[in-house]
């Protein structure tokens, strides 16, 4: 696992080229508009974390962005990956099913935040 704040530091230009290898949609977002972004916020996932985003991802039929639960951001919104993007729309059950994932992973203070597929960006 790599964050900012642990044992692992990379500037933040490094932190988001490794997000990008660790979640692909997020190649989607134009380079000028994803190297402007703060993620302090994001946990880039491995191991077990990956393997539940992903079936997430397919069970849910949206992107799914893991962050550290709890953490702090005092950056501009405009900096904000959950500003550049529309979230999905999920039904009850597919909330509760994003929840449930979640639950699983507790001790690690990891949470899922559900984006639209295709990606869209709000204005």
């Amino acid at each position: 696992m790599h964050t900012v704040g642990q044992k692992f530091r990379y500037s933040r230009r490094k932190l988001l080229a490794l997000a990008r290898e660790y979640i692909p949609f997020l190649s989607q977002v134009p380079q000028d508009r994803y190297f402007n972004l703060d993620p302090s916020e994001f946990y880039i996932p491995d191991g077990e974390i990956a393997a539940l985003r992903q079936d997430l991802e397919e069970r849910l039929g949206c992107y799914i962005m893991t962050y550290r639960q709890g953490a702090k951001n005092s950056s501009p919104p405009h900096r904000h990956l959950c500003i550049l993007l529309k979230s999905a729309r999920l039904d009850q059950r597919q909330g509760e099913l994003l929840e449930e994932y979640e639950k699983q992973l507790d001790s690690k203070r990891v949470i899922f935040v559900a984006y639209a597929r295709p990606l869209e960006f709000r204005d």
